[in-house]
């Protein structure tokens, strides 16, 4: 069963004081997929994968060190056969179980789904013909189906938008969408400046003062109470960034950031990043060559001194105890 918010807590509290506690792991099983978004590169990338086992003892081995959400990520993390085995694994370890999917497959095998907690479902327009041209032929039918399907088994449903110039105007469509459905929606900029993006998609590029209003405006909805996913000051800690292809910023000094502590970033061959900020700045050691435990406390020593993307900024102040990211967290 999943955690509850009680047993989250003393978890949380139980292993706090440990070295080593990985409370979020994010793990990237493939970057294969069904769909080729304009501005995604993954399915460009060709990168080992970890076995079945090897996964398992992933799952094992962060349950045993307090890990409270696993987050199955992609390219399409439900092409792996074994997708539906591993998170049920992470159900039965007691750890929230979260997928970030296209939901292309969901429709015809929902067994997918069974195991999972939250579901965060990629859709960029409310007009199909416009989502398909962004996603891929037949997407927005896809993710329509698996969204029904996720809330008739009750399932904890969000939509991620990926926001470029031909989408800017559907933010607060789609927010309503999602309102009229009782789910919550994030809103996020096309980003450059990182090897999963492809630059071929430069056009959709939101200008610098775009990419702030739109921030503007979902700190403004969020403190009227709409479903938008992260806090207020989250969003707004975007203004203040100048450059958003420079994804984060190193230091000359070993980081205070929460990445690497709190938070780690699993790639497909098992190479554990602090973030996936940092796929092109560190060197990661691999679960498999150099051991789990290792490879975590590798994670911890990096030099990143800050990021602007709002995932990471409510992480950070999520596990620095900011009252508004806990209670956020806290409240889904």
């Amino acid at each position: 069963m999943p955690l509850s918010r009680l047993s989250m807590i003393a978890r949380y509290a139980r292993h706090y004081p440990a070295r080593l506690h990985p409370f979020e792991v994010q793990a990237s099983l493939t970057y294969k997929c069904t769909l080729k978004c304009r501005y995604c590169f993954c399915p460009s990338r060709h990168i080992e994968e970890l076995t079945t086992g090897q996964w398992q003892e992933v799952i094992d081995g962060v349950r045993a060190l307090g890990c409270l959400r696993f987050k199955f990520q992609g390219g399409e993390p439900t092409l792996r056969k074994d997708f539906a085995e591993l998170a049920a694994s992470v159900q039965r370890a007691g750890m929230l179980s979260a997928v970030t999917t296209n939901g292309t497959l969901i429709p015809k095998r929902p067994e997918l789904i069974e195991h999972i907690d939250e579901l965060v479902l990629s859709l960029d327009s409310l007009d199909e013909e416009t989502n398909d041209r962004l996603r891929g032929t037949g997407s927005y039918k896809s993710v329509m189906q698996t969204l029904d399907l996720a809330l008739s088994k009750d399932k904890n449903v969000f939509i991620n938008m990926v926001v470029g110039r031909p989408t800017l105007h559907e933010v607060e469509p789609m927010l309503r969408f999602c309102e009229q459905r009782g789910i919550v929606m994030h809103a996020q900029p096309v980003i450059f400046g990182e090897r999963l993006f492809d630059e071929s998609a430069r056009d959709m590029q939101l200008s610098v003062e775009e990419s702030r209003e739109m921030h503007r405006q979902l700190a403004a909805y969020k403190r009227q109470g709409r479903a938008v996913l992260f806090s207020p000051e989250t969003y707004l800690r975007v203004l203040d960034w100048d450059d958003y292809d420079l994804l984060n910023r190193m230091g000359d000094k070993p980081s205070a950031c929460f990445a690497g502590n709190y938070y780690v970033h699993i790639e497909p061959d098992g190479g554990v990043f602090s973030c996936n900020n940092q796929l092109s700045s560190f060197e990661p050691k691999h679960v498999v060559t150099d051991g789990l435990r290792e490879s975590l406390e590798h994670a911890r020593h990096h030099t990143c001194a800050d990021c602007w993307h709002p995932y990471f900024t409510e992480r950070k102040r999520l596990f620095g105890l900011k009252l508004l990211a806990v209670k956020s967290v806290l409240s889904r």
